[in-house]
């Protein structure tokens, strides 16, 4: 129904009231969808904190990497923190 109401029938998803509820989500998801004993989650040390509560509530792993000198997540630092602990999907 929201989605024809912006133009998109197609349109599915979830409507949450915030980021931090999307952060929840988003790692709820990862967790239920990652194969194994992987519990660990690459993100960036910008991230807001709403992962580390998210993450502590879902009992997985907060890999912090470091950014670039623009501010943005190093993509080598992130392919370097992931190993066979990290959720995949």
């Amino acid at each position: 129904m929201l989605g024809s109401l912006l133009s998109n029938p197609e349109a599915y998803g979830h409507i949450v009231s915030g980021g931090t509820e999307a952060n929840i989500l988003a790692l709820w998801a990862a967790r239920n969808l990652a194969k194994g004993r992987r519990r660990e989650v690459v993100i960036p040390v910008s991230a807001h904190v709403s992962f580390d509560k998210a993450a502590d509530m879902l009992g997985l792993k907060l890999v912090k990497v470091r950014l670039n000198g623009q501010f943005q997540v190093d993509i080598n630092a992130v392919k370097n923190a992931i190993t066979s602990k990290t959720a995949q999907l």
